[in-house]
């Protein structure tokens, strides 16, 4: 039987299939600890919440000239966990020609997980399709997504110009680089409400980079959901990118208004407008150019950016019900690929955030990793607010992944 496509990859999507051949699996993942979820149940739900959202089924495949994705012709499964500790470890599917690019794992009396293969979604579209299965569970009607859409489909503005390629590069925050690139993750929770929530972690990390680094350039990305220029919901990628540069001597006020003004302006669809440059480019040849970029990021410890800062906003617990399920903590962890410094995923509830981060073990070593974390979690315990005197403030929802 003749496969029915579902759309070619998009840009970033080679760009990402691309990082995860080079170090797999280059997955996002969201967990959702509760009491133990039925299996079949879940299934169930996992098959109609594919059904309304086709993306969460596709399957790649090559061509003579280009990758596409394919409707698969099962959901995705819902498999086991052999033991309740750490769900969220950093494993999941390869999505590479004819495999599976996303599955939901049930944890003993843990959690329910879900990984997905950056190249077929981004973090806010693997939280819709989270949000479709517990609305399933639920018996509530499905939401859908128009997944044939990708950044790729935006129509962008003609003074929307990718304005060159930024050859610079930028120091990690944990320092000097010893090698291994496999990715490692550390979480927190910190309780409380803030204002400039992300500027705040941001200026955490800031912070612990200027103590190894000094005044050694620092840069922040910002993924930014683009779905208000789509105006639909997607599980697809539909994501933007802002860089902000903080100047030596600048703190959170400096960083909150520098995100401030990006924010105000197109400045991710300008990242969409240079990630389309490599759109016809063989997929051997971005393979090549990524061996090298992680070569030159391992050999000098230098990097497009010091840390990624993904922002998911404020979680409702109540999307993440279902009968006999009651979510106790939600946190999620983002991509990170072999020349990334450090990829903080970031996630609020009405009490407090979760924090995670992942960084390749040659950035994570000799308690690099948690000191990282515990200079995030200092610079936010230090300026946490009362929940009673702002309720709501965990979080700036305009910000994610």
């Amino acid at each position: 039987m003749r496969e029915r496509m579902l759309r070619f990859l998009s840009a970033s999507e080679r760009v990402w299939w691309v990082t995860g051949a080079l170090s797999p699996p280059f997955i996002i993942t969201l967990v959702i600890e509760g009491c133990e979820l039925e299996p079949e149940a879940l299934q169930e739900a996992v098959a109609r919440a594919a059904a309304a959202n086709p993306g969460a089924q596709a399957m790649l495949r090559s061509g003579l000239r280009r990758q596409r994705w394919v409707h698969g012709d099962r959901p995705p499964i819902v498999r086991r966990l052999s033991a309740p500790s750490q769900p969220g470890m950093l494993e999941g599917p390869a999505g590479l020609d004819g495999a599976p690019c996303i599955e939901v794992a049930v944890a003993p009396r843990s959690a329910v997980v879900f990984r997905v293969h950056h190249a077929l979604m981004d973090g806010r579209g693997l939280y819709h399709f989270a949000e479709e299965v517990f609305r399933s569970l639920r018996g509530e009607p499905l939401l859908g997504g128009a997944d044939h859409l990708t950044e790729s489909q935006l129509e962008l503005a003609p003074s929307i110009s990718p304005r060159g390629v930024d050859l610079r590069r930028f120091v990690a925050a944990t320092g000097l680089h010893q090698g291994a690139i496999q990715p490692v993750w550390g979480r927190r929770r910190v309780e409380g409400v803030w204002h400039d929530l992300l500027p705040r972690v941001a200026n955490g990390v800031l912070r612990f980079a200027r103590e190894s680094a000094c005044d050694a350039p620092v840069r922040f990305h910002i993924p930014v959901d683009l779905r208000r220029y789509a105006g639909q919901k997607s599980t697809s990628n539909l994501t933007g990118v802002i860089s902000i540069d903080p100047k030596p001597g600048a703190g959170v006020a400096e960083i909150a208004a520098e995100l401030t003004e990006k924010l105000a302006t197109d400045e991710a669809l300008r990242w969409v407008a240079r990630v389309k440059m490599v759109e016809k480019l063989p997929l051997w040849l971005l393979r090549l150019g990524g061996k090298k970029k992680v070569k030159a990021a391992v050999s000098t410890s230098r990097f497009n950016a010091t840390a990624i800062l993904s922002n998911l906003g404020r979680v409702e617990r109540g999307s993440f019900c279902a009968p006999g399920f009651e979510p106790q903590r939600i946190y999620w962890l983002p991509p990170c690929g072999p020349a990334t410094a450090a990829a903080f995923g970031i996630i609020g509830d009405a009490l407090g955030v979760e924090l995670t981060v992942v960084l390749p073990v040659g950035l994570a070593s000799e308690g690099r990793l948690d000191r990282l974390l515990d200079a995030v979690v200092d610079e936010l315990n230090a300026h946490r607010q009362s929940t009673a005197a702002s309720p709501g403030a965990a979080t700036v929802p305009a910000v994610s992944r």
